[in-house]
């Protein structure tokens, strides 16, 4: 990735977590205010504004909990993908790869290098997902799979300015169960090609590997 392109997406990243931080705090701060008035600690209101202020008052608190849980639960989910992240250079250090294979992984390690984590986590978290469709501990040490990670990422940056790594795990997780909405599908076109083609290769190595070879 460009230098231009990090800088940029670097400040995006920060306005928008100010952005959210300054939203979140207001929702706490409204719903302060509000029960302050509801005690009539601002000022005497009349009944009517007294329950009124208790009960957006306590809508606002609850916004403020719902979203403080909800970021709770994200970072604990990523602090979970983190652990299971595999370091996929090391994997195929020395496996023997196809001209396209060598190619699109010298351009990852030459242009994308910053993003090397986040294939290493989203490799790590597809194995996961894998185990638990086939219930058994599997590999999938294959080349082509992680040549089509780095080609996902490498186009999803060129369509959209950054890799989502998070929203595209939670669609590798859900694309199997149906549960994509069709706005998502027809905005994210590139990731689910990409990660139906992932399921794909990584079946087929499946199947050559743990299924072929005990029949």
């Amino acid at each position: 990735m460009e230098e231009k392109q990090i800088k940029k997406k670097n400040f995006k990243d920060s306005l928008f977590n100010i952005f959210g931080f300054v939203v979140i705090f207001l929702f706490l701060a409204i719903g302060v205010i509000l029960f302050l008035a509801a005690t009539q600690k601002l000022g005497k209101i009349n009944k009517g504004g007294v329950i009124a202020s208790y009960v957006f008052g306590t809508i606002f608190i609850l916004i403020f909990c719902l979203i403080v849980i909800k970021i709770f639960l994200i970072l604990k989910s990523q602090n979970k993908y983190a652990k299971q992240a595999l370091d996929v250079n090391k994997i195929f250090e020395y496996t023997p790869l196809t001209e396209e294979e060598k190619k699109i992984n010298d351009l990852f390690l030459d242009a994308y290098d910053k993003e090397i984590p986040s294939l290493n986590i989203y490799f790590g978290a597809f194995v996961e997902i894998e185990k638990k469709h086939y219930k058994k501990d599997i590999d999938l040490n294959s080349p082509r799979i992680r040549m089509l990670m780095q080609q996902m990422i490498i186009d999803g940056i060129a369509e959209f300015g950054f890799f989502d790594l998070y929203l595209v795990i939670d669609f590798s997780k859900s694309i199997n169960k149906k549960l994509v909405w069709k706005g998502d599908f027809k905005k994210y076109k590139t990731y689910f090609t990409y990660i139906r083609s992932i399921y794909h290769a990584a079946d087929d190595y499946i199947y050559d590997k743990y299924i072929a070879n005990k029949q």
